[in-house]
């Protein structure tokens, strides 16, 4: 009885659930890779405190994507159009002219109660069409670090 004890701890230890090791790997073929370019204007800014939550916030979203190694942040100064509007098409031929591949527009609204709302798009400017459209509402302005990184991530 005791060598059969034995045999079944044996082959427990064997057959039994065992911890694996995985490795991740990743390969990277060909040389062409070229960011896409990306104009971030400020976002616009309505209500008690929204102007300087925008452009703080608008910084840290080119920040953000512009560390991801996927995106180029096509310089501000050289915008054409400057009165982006969240509300209205942009026009695209001008952000065409300066190469820009993709736009995101964007608007932070402080309302009374100090709810803070953002509302982004992003428009593929070679298709000159809108791509991805949302809106996040916080019930703090001071959250607009936490919602730009959102923003970062949705584009």
């Amino acid at each position: 009885m005791r060598y059969f004890t034995f045999a079944l701890m044996a082959l427990a230890m064997v057959f039994g659930p065992t911890s694996a090791v995985a490795q991740l790997h990743v390969s990277v073929e060909g040389v062409d890779f070229k960011p896409v370019r990306i104009a971030v204007p400020d976002f616009d800014a309505t209500g008690p405190g929204a102007a300087e939550a925008a452009a703080q916030l608008s910084e840290v979203v080119r920040q953000d994507l512009k560390t991801s190694a996927v995106f180029e942040i096509v310089d501000k100064s050289s915008f054409i159009q400057k009165d982006v509007d969240i509300s209205l098409n942009p026009r695209f031929p001008d952000w065409q002219t300066i190469n820009a591949q993709a736009l995101l527009v964007g608007n932070v609204v402080v309302d009374a109660d100090n709810k803070m709302t953002v509302q982004f798009r992003l428009y593929n400017v070679e298709g000159s069409q809108q791509q991805f459209a949302t809106q996040y509402a916080y019930p703090n302005p001071l959250n607009w670090r936490r919602l730009a990184h959102k923003v970062a991530d949705d584009v």
